[in-house]
């Protein structure tokens, strides 16, 4: 399930980048994936014992690359994630919102993007390793400007309880 892209002020730090100045490659920001949001349990219902946990799942990692474009850097990114299945899953299918962030960008709302991302658990298997399909985002820059020092956030999109019960579980 994918939603509408947005323009994200984004961009990854890779060694596979394209050239921003000729003979170059570009600087890429560096990808931060916030601790409180790497991490998603998503239970079914209201209750929240281990048995109505519907999956677990962890963003571990991300791989893409990046070039100049006419006014900033376009970044391809796909977001790596490993997920359990939980006892309360009944059909092997969790629909699962991950986001992409500028922070330098804040408060304007084109700053974030969120993806739906459906994971699909093959057979009876309990675990799996999923690689999102690629997003493409754009870092706008001035002129002159490079995109060294900036960094973007990736993390789930949590419900706040989601956000406390994984901060709760970190103490």
């Amino acid at each position: 399930m994918r939603q509408p892209l947005l323009v994200v002020a984004a961009a990854v730090a890779l060694s596979s980048c394209g050239a921003f100045v000729k003979g170059e490659p570009p600087v890429c920001p560096e990808v931060v994936i916030l601790a409180d949001a790497a991490r998603l349990t998503q239970f079914a219902g209201a209750g929240r014992t281990p048995a109505d946990i519907e999956v677990e799942a962890e963003i571990v990692g991300y791989k893409g690359e990046c070039r100049r474009v006419k006014n900033g850097v376009e970044l391809t990114l796909a977001v790596l994630m490993d997920a359990r299945r939980g006892k309360a899953d009944t059909d092997g299918v969790v629909d699962v919102s991950y986001f992409v962030a500028m922070p330098d960008h804040y408060p304007d709302p084109r700053a974030k993007a969120v993806f739906g991302s459906r994971i699909a658990f093959p057979g009876t298997a309990a675990t799996v390793a999923f690689d999102d399909a690629p997003v493409t985002i754009t870092l706008p820059l001035e002129r002159g400007q490079t995109a060294a020092g900036k960094e973007i956030y990736l993390g789930f999109q949590l419900t706040e309880e989601q956000l406390r019960y994984n901060r709760d579980k970190r103490r």
